[in-house]
């Protein structure tokens, strides 16, 4: 029987989303109350309904909401909660909400303020490391540095190297820099999103350690001294510094290893006095000597993998020790077995630089299934909005061996299907077919070495375009037989002069295809475009093109959009009113909002020139800076916005005028 939690009944969760569930779920296995936090925006999400229950803490923005620490502790006191689980992000490394929680008799689950403001700043770390005798990155901090020092800081720390912001991590406030002319615009754009995320825009520079490995060791540590560690994640596949997969135990690390960077993440952690979920990340190269990177003094994202290895909840280790308990294991007793692989399925555009994308999800089903698990925060219905980070769930394959682990989890994805936003789950599903990601050799450099033009996102195939249009086309037909009333379905779509031909204008991202549609019988219809001809049969108990079965197969629909989902890849077509449609001329110099999200910075006036490639302005959307650049040579005609401005997608931004 797994020891009762003593003193305290209440838990407030300081999150929102797939954590706040997790973190509720262990709660109520061990009978403890669980209160969840939101925004007016959030209220529909289903941490708020999971929660025994919830109060508001504003209406959209971090800064007003997650983030404010007065917001968080006056929910607690008036509600008399008892402890307060923060998850990960927001206000999860902060030193001073964790006082505050002291201060006002709240219990923080979580380690003590003073290890979160130590190892919470990253120059602050890295000197405690040093000085204890461990490899560190060579860097410097860049507090109250003037432009021309900056400049020779970096030179001194040499190029490539890494803008990291001080406090928080995720890839929030993360640059690589490789020449000098860079650093100064990467470095505003780093200190934006750093103060966004984080609430500080103190930054530090780090020597790029290319083509290594990210590994990062879970630690843990109770109120009486005992520290132990988990074992490795490997980390390595990240987009923009943000991890895409993770996996324990890490292909490519050996016991001998692992034993050296277990027990060196251990020692670090005892130099601090350090209590509760942490982890020790290092940068390991080729010749498999590793340094010390940071250290994240939270539960991490990727903690499922090392649960399902270990088979140990980490929140309740966490609860545990937040009631003063020792640990229930010793480092001997600790087994690594089996795989897990988890990946991130983002609401983003992989067509489209992965930008983020918002809106409803008109319908959302994750493949569940035996050596699957699904970490999600959403629900059919739900709307992401551009205030918070853009993951909608983790998925965690798992198994025997690392195969097996790679094969459920890919299942997993090839079975799952979500509509309303863009998302990245052909991205993941090319990933996943990778051989340097199958034979797991794949370092923190691998997406760009694959990918070094950007991930291009495929092309719907002929049979998929005639799916597309067979399905449109029926649509139309059973909206015809809903209007037609007394008229016999079997009449619908015949012609006294032979099977009726219709042409549809089909849009595939901004590609139009003119195709004809003929109906032949029920559920059976040819479709013609370009020099394709196709039979398809549509009907509830099978798909086939040509004859041949499609399987499995979804199509979804919301207004005039189709979505054409298979196991490999999932596809929009917009069927366009032809009879509505008019020629639109849009000037080229037109910039509109390629998302929602906030004006931070303008860096263009009106009449201005502006050459292809400039930067015009910076816009913030789901706690990163994304640069909007000039499309075209000219001069501004005209600014539609202004810095702190909400903007939502396709709002006209600016107007260049081109030259002639």
């Amino acid at each position: 029987m797994k020891p009762k939690i003593e003193t305290f009944s209440t838990v407030l969760i300081a999150n929102r989303g797939e954590i706040a569930c997790r973190i509720i779920k262990t709660a109520k296995k061990c009978h403890l109350r669980t209160i969840a936090v939101y925004t007016r925006v959030d209220q529909d999400l289903p941490h708020v309904k999971l929660a025994d229950q919830s109060i508001l803490i504003g209406d959209g923005p971090v800064a007003d909401s997650y983030l404010s620490i007065p917001k968080i502790i006056n929910a607690a006191l008036a509600l008399r909660v008892e402890a307060i689980h923060p998850g990960y992000g927001f206000l999860s490394e902060n030193a001073d909400f964790a006082a505050a929680c002291e201060k006002n008799g709240i219990i923080f689950i979580g380690p003590k303020p003073k290890s979160i403001k130590i190892m919470g700043n990253k120059a602050t770390a890295k000197k405690i490391v040093c000085a204890a005798g461990f490899q560190c990155i060579p860097g410097c901090e860049l507090s109250k540095k003037t432009n021309s020092e900056i400049v020779l800081l970096g030179n001194k720390v040499g190029y490539p190297l890494m803008i990291k912001a001080s406090s928080g991590g995720g890839g929030k406030g993360m640059r690589l820099v490789t020449r000098e002319e860079d650093l100064q615009k990467e470095l505003k754009i780093a200190k934006a999103e750093a103060l966004s995320s984080f609430g500080s825009n103190e930054i530090i520079f780090e020597r790029a350690i290319m083509h290594a490995r990210h590994i990062e060791i879970q630690v843990f540590g109770d109120t009486k001294g005992n520290l132990i560690h988990l074992g490795e994640r490997d980390c390595s596949v990240q987009r923009r510094h943000q991890k895409i997969f993770e996996e324990a135990p890490c292909p490519k690390v050996n016991k001998k290893l692992r034993q050296a960077m277990g027990e060196t993440a251990v020692k670090i952690a005892r130099e601090i006095d350090y209590i509760s979920a942490g982890t020790i990340e290092f940068l390991l190269d080729s010749n498999n000597n590793f340094y010390f990177l940071e250290m994240n003094t939270r539960l991490q994202v990727e903690h499922p993998v090392t649960e399902l290895v270990t088979g140990l909840d980490l929140v309740y280790l966490q609860f545990l020790i937040a009631d003063g308990q020792d640990l229930p294991i010793k480092q001997n007793e600790i087994e690594l077995k089996g795989h897990a692989i988890e990946t991130r399925l983002y609401a983003e555009d992989p067509a489209n630089d992965f930008l983020p994308s918002s809106g409803q999800l008109k319908s959302w089903n994750i493949q569940r299934s035996r050596g699957v698990r699904i970490e999600n925060g959403y629900s059919p219905g739900n709307v992401v909005t551009p205030f918070y980070d853009p993951m909608l769930a983790k998925i965690i394959g798992y198994g025997d061996t690392r195969k097996q682990a790679l094969k459920n989890l890919t299942c997993a994805l090839e079975n799952s299907s979500i509509f309303g936003i863009q998302n990245n789950r052909s991205f993941l599903l090319a990933v996943l077919k990778q051989d340097q990601f199958l034979n797991g050799s794949a370092k923190t450099t691998f997406l760009e070495e694959i990918y070094p033009d950007g991930f291009s996102v495929q092309s719907p195939s002929p049979t998929e375009f005639a799916l597309a249009a067979a399905f449109i086309y029926k649509d139309k037909l059973e909206q015809q037989v809903l209007r037609a009333q007394n008229i016999q379905n079997e009449l619908i779509g015949w012609s006294n002069r032979g099977n009726i031909k219709s042409t549809l204008l089909i849009q595939h991202l901004e590609k139009e295809k003119r195709v004809d549609v003929t109906y032949l019988k029920t559920n059976n219809f040819q479709v013609a475009f370009d020099n394709d001809k196709l039979e398809v049969l549509l009907s509830d108990e099978e798909t086939r093109v040509n004859g041949k079965i499609i399987s499995p197969l979804s199509c979804n629909k919301s207004e005039n959009t189709y979505q054409i989902i298979n196991h490999e890849s999932e596809f929009c077509f917009v069927e366009i009113n032809q009879t509505n449609k008019i020629d639109q001329i849009v000037s080229t110099g037109i910039m509109q909002a390629p998302m929602h999200g906030v004006i931070t910075e303008i860096f263009v006036a009106t009449g201005q020139k502006v050459k292809i490639g400039d930067c015009l302005m910076v816009l913030e959307a789901m706690k990163m800076q994304h640069e909007l650049i000039a499309r075209i040579d000219g001069s501004i005609k005209k600014i539609s916005t202004s810095p702190g401005k909400q903007v939502s997608v396709d709002d006209i931004l600016m107007e260049i005028e081109p030259n002639d």
